[in-house]
């Protein structure tokens, strides 16, 4: 499964859906870092 196919529209991030939730992340390749921004309820997280 490749993670960083699903990136945010004029954002940074990186989303992941996980059953009714949502995962914001950021992935520093330089660093080799994962970084969790948000993690909500799908109709929550975007606000």
């Amino acid at each position: 499964m490749n993670f960083l196919t699903n990136d945010c529209q004029g954002r940074s991030e990186f989303r992941l859906r996980v059953g009714d939730y949502r995962v914001i992340y950021e992935f520093d390749l330089g660093h080799n870092e994962l970084s969790l921004a948000t993690l909500g309820h799908r109709r929550e997280v975007y606000r």
